[in-house]
């Protein structure tokens, strides 16, 4: 199983997207503008790399506690 890691970065005038594997390599990356609703562009970005939710959430709460 590849684990990937995510970051977004959501500025006053874009979100950026990146996703890396277990080795620290990119991935994916893509930027939309931030528009007037951030969260929902955010999330428009993360369903156009397929990503899997599950993985990430789960990559995320693995390295918060290594």
């Amino acid at each position: 199983m590849v684990i990937r890691f995510a970051g977004i970065d959501i500025g006053s005038r874009t979100i950026e997207l990146v996703m890396v594997d277990e080795m620290g390599q990119v991935t994916a990356r893509c930027q939309a503008l931030t528009g007037f609703d951030p969260m929902k562009n955010a999330k428009k970005l993360v369903d156009e790399i397929c990503v899997d939710r599950k993985e990430i959430a789960r990559g995320l709460h693995m390295s918060a506690f290594r």
